[in-house]
């Protein structure tokens, strides 16, 4: 598949036009029942975080299903787990603390299409 190219809206192709209104509707400042629901299923989220400057990171946070634990509908707790030692995230709330400002479902096709849940698809070395 070659690259779409575009410097205007207009020009862009269909499929980054008008969203679909469930797209729409997925978008939210509070966490509501189904989310709840996904929480309590699920084995990974991702964290996005800012430093003071504005810039990004997103770290991904899995463990057993429900490892989220709900404070209220604004405030997740995420427990800590070994990884890179590096603390971006925690560097980051520091700075800039964490609040929801935004949350959505994300479709899951990506994840599908990519085969990241397929060891067969994986390159090695």
């Amino acid at each position: 598949m070659r690259p779409a190219s575009s410097n205007s809206k207009t020009s862009m192709p269909p499929t980054t036009r008008s969203p679909w209104p469930v797209v729409i509707d997925k978008v939210h400042d509070r966490l509501i029942e189904q989310d709840l629901d996904i929480l309590a299923r699920s084995p990974l989220c991702s964290l996005a975080t800012s430093d003071a400057q504005g810039n990004c990171d997103v770290s991904p946070r899995g463990d057993l299903a429900g490892f989220t634990h709900v404070l209220d509908a604004g405030t997740l707790a995420l427990p800590d787990r070994p990884g890179n030692r590096r603390g971006d995230s925690f560097h980051n709330i520091l700075d800039n603390p964490l609040d929801i400002d935004e949350l959505y479902l994300h479709c899951p096709m990506s994840l599908r299409r990519s085969g990241v849940w397929d060891p067969a698809s994986w390159r090695t070395g």
